[in-house]
């Protein structure tokens, strides 16, 4: 690892070593407006692990770069079909800028047509895509005649091949109202998980499953199981309503007639999240405009009954869509939406979303446990982002953590959310407040942005320490003030290396590099694409899983933070035995020292200083680095760590120790 001749000391607890400085950009490594001569919006993306990414959203451009691919530039519909389009793009920021637009493709008919979220195939690389279509003429696949509209408007499912060429899977999923898919989870085999949002009382594949018979009120939600290269008519496997006589979950109709126009924020649209559990149960989370839902929570719920006009609502249901394995409510008193969840590595489910509750039932030592109000000072309503993880495995205590958005004084929310290997949380959304939203130290883009929207990736660390756990916070574009609309983040993914890549929209001050689009293509707003380090200065690696297994599941490392001069990081260990004590090695020299007798295994840390550490009930632990007021260069320290720890009688067949691998930083 290169490091400046320099050295200083740092102060470990009541210990000091001599450290090395090392540095790296806090640039974005990619970064790129995508779009035609109107507006378009990115709402999903998948990274390959290759580095190709995958994206799709919606265009009411006619000029979108279609027919410039450099792998295929003859895309299955390259021509727009009606007033607003899907689209599918396929990009390689490895490229140069010309070329990295691998293909990309219209996809509907001649009414409006919005894609919102997408999976791709490991083996295959198929592209699955689920929207909301209007068009009675919706493209049909490998050259059919397209699927029949049911309804005002009905979701629809596509597969596309991985080149752009070949329309492999076309059909829609509705009744005779208004339907739309959100959300695609993968289930392992040749089937996927979808959900939604209806108004129609006659869904396909209802009977038998938790609620076969629509509930009733202005919307439900609903969960629906596909094998889409099943042959016609044999590619639902089951569907189940969910809801009560209230509104379940905003559909597009709704939403349009509200705002007059299709401006859309994929979260808003959507009001719930999907995800899978490794029994394969579907997990889904919606907001409920309920006083009693049929059937009501479980027993073991976190909270058994709403607070508000609006709850969170969480169910886990079978793989069968026939029971019902665990419901609970959670919210305040007002309005509190759910827009996305994802699975913790310690068991349970991060939820992440928008409230308009003063009240929130917010966890000791959240990351900002106040609702912040705006007032005349700025645009928007006073909405805060939320997050939360619920385990249902842990019944009524299940509320794990719980925190408002540590965002700014007016509207803010959480569209997308990804959990890393050690339980850490990055959050993406967007701000519309009074200039003053929290920015941490080597930000991608300093400073709070404006009065308007601006997109926003916030990562922290939910261990109970209040702001201490925001590890980094950063906004993307939205700096001049001079349009309505400046940009959010609907999605994001990590890769291996500690980075995160975000899409949505902007209008101006996106951080361009590497760009295949350099500058707005002269519409409202175009897609937006941009790759930057979650570490920034450190080596770009946020967590490593460990192959040593601590009470049957790996040992991870994490750090937390990367703090100028005077500021502090964290060393994170998760997984690790509960209630054991360990020890944590500091230094710099890869050189390996056999433990003693009894002990087997090999210290790869030739140790400068040494630090006991207990784990807690969870197996988590951590400790604090201090760097030194004094320290005369921006870069932060760089070191090698090491895990280890002793076993107990909760971990047995483990051997007496469990070792981590070493961590550079």
């Amino acid at each position: 690892m290169p490091r400046f001749a320099n050295t200083t000391r740092l102060v470990v607890g009541t210990l000091s070593f001599a450290a090395g400085l090392t540095a790296q950009s806090t640039a974005a490594t990619w970064s790129t407006y995508f779009g035609g001569s109107s507006r378009d919006e990115i709402t999903a993306l998948h990274r390959d692990p290759n580095g190709v990414i995958t994206v799709v959203g919606f265009s009411d451009s006619t000029d979108l770069a279609t027919t410039v691919g450099s792998l295929n530039p003859t895309p299955l519909q390259p021509a727009a079909g009606g007033s607003y389009d899907a689209f599918v793009a396929r990009f390689d920021p490895a490229l140069p800028p010309a070329s990295q637009l691998l293909w990309c493709t219209y996809v509907g008919g001649s009414g409006d047509d919005f894609a919102f979220d997408l999976t791709v195939d490991p083996l295959t690389s198929v592209i699955t895509v689920v929207g909301v279509s209007a068009s009675s003429d919706f493209p049909g696949a490998m050259g059919q005649a397209g699927p029949t509209l049911q309804g005002q408007s009905d979701g629809f499912l596509i597969q596309i091949d991985p080149t752009g060429a070949a329309l492999l899977t076309s059909m829609l999923v509705g009744g005779s109202g208004a339907d739309h898919l959100s959300t695609v989870v993968p289930d392992g085999s040749n089937s996927v998980t979808v959900c939604g949002g209806t108004t129609s009382s006659d869904l396909p594949w209802t009977a038998g499953t938790v609620w076969p018979v629509a509930p009733g009120g202005g919307s439900d939600a609903f969960v629906a199981r596909i094998a889409p290269g099943n042959p016609a008519g044999t590619q639902g496997i089951w569907a189940t309503y969910l809801g009560g006589s209230g509104s379940d979950g905003i559909t597009y109709a709704d939403y349009a007639a509200a705002n007059g126009w299709p401006f859309v924020w994929e979260g808003r649209l959507a009001n719930h999240g999907l995800a899978l559990d490794p029994a394969g149960n579907a997990v889904v989370v919606i907001e409920s405009e309920l006083a009693v839902l049929n059937p009501v929570t479980t027993p073991n719920a976190v909270q058994s009954s709403p607070a508000g006009g609006l709850d969170l609502y969480l169910a886990v249901i079978d793989p069968t869509g026939t029971s019902l394995q665990y419901a609970t409510f959670f919210g305040g008193s007002g309005a509190d939406s759910p827009t996305c969840i994802e699975a913790h590595p310690g068991g349970g489910f991060v939820i992440g979303g928008y409230t308009t509750s003063t009240d929130l039932p917010v966890t000791a030592g959240c990351v900002a446990s106040g609702f912040q109000t705006c007032g005349a000072n700025c645009w928007g309503p006073d909405i805060d982002g939320l997050v939360c993880h619920i385990d249902p495995a842990l019944g009524a205590g299940g509320l794990r953590y719980a925190s408002y958005l540590p965002g700014d004084a007016g509207e803010d929310g959480v569209a997308d959310l990804a959990v890393e290997s050690s339980g850490i949380v990055t959050l993406a959304g967007y701000c519309a407040g009074a200039g003053n939203y929290p920015i941490t130290p080597r930000a991608l883009q300093p400073g709070a942005g404006t009065q308007y929207f601006f997109g926003a990736v916030t990562r922290i660390a939910m261990r109970g320490q209040g702001t201490d756990d925001v590890l980094y916070s950063t906004r993307i574009g939205g700096t001049n003030g001079a349009n309505f609309v400046e940009g959010w983040v609907n999605t994001i993914a990590l890769d291996e290396l500690g980075n995160v890549i975000t899409a949505g929209t902007c209008t101006d001050a996106l951080p361009i590099v590497q760009a295949h689009q350099g500058v707005v293509a002269g519409g409202i707003y175009d897609g937006s694409l941009t790759a930057f380090p979650l570490l920034p200065g450190c080596t770009g690696r946020s967590d490593v899983a460990l192959a040593t297994p601590a009470c049957g599941v790996p040992l991870y490392f994490t750090v937390g933070g990367a703090p100028e001069a005077g500021g502090r990081f964290e060393l994170h260990a998760t997984n690790a035995p509960p209630l054991s004590v360990g020890v944590l090695a500091l230094g710099f020299a890869n050189a390996p020292i056999a433990l003693p007798a009894p002990l087997t295994g090999t210290l790869l840390v030739a140790p400068l200083a040494t630090v006991t550490l207990v784990s807690d009930g969870l197996g988590t632990a951590s400790f604090p680095i201090l760097v030194p007021s004094t320290l005369s260069t921006t870069c932060p320290v760089g070191y090698s760590a090491q895990w280890l720890w002793l076993a107990n009688a909760t971990c047995p067949g483990i051997g007496p120790i469990a070792t981590s691998e070493r961590l550079d930083f």
